[in-house]
């Protein structure tokens, strides 16, 4: 396990979509978690906010639009020392922000 600090999904406040996170958190190695965030990011993330104010922004015709990004997850990521090279190009995963200032 790679992180005892959860004792359970339910630990979440806001459980949609965060819970899937447990699973990241929690993996047994660092292997099974990067797959889990990767779930997380392509199936969860953006589904997973339809409720807010910002959903769907870029089918706006007014110029609101600014990306969407799933912050937590770069912040696990680079927390937990994924190797997440596999996540560049998944949409909402801010790669850039969690490699700034590296070679």
């Amino acid at each position: 396990m790679l992180s005892n600090s959860l004792s359970s999904a339910e630990d979440f406040k806001f459980e949609i979509p965060y819970k899937s996170l447990y699973g990241v958190i929690n993996a047994p190695n660092k292997e099974e978690a990067l797959l889990n965030l990767k779930n997380y990011l392509t199936k969860e993330w953006y589904q997973g906010h339809n409720d807010t104010g910002w959903y769907n922004n870029h089918k706006s015709s007014e110029d609101i639009y600014n990306g969407y990004w799933s912050f937590e997850s770069g912040a696990i990521a680079k927390i937990l020392e994924l190797d997440d090279h596999i996540l560049k190009d998944i949409p909402y995963y801010p790669y850039d922000m969690v490699h700034y200032l590296e070679d």
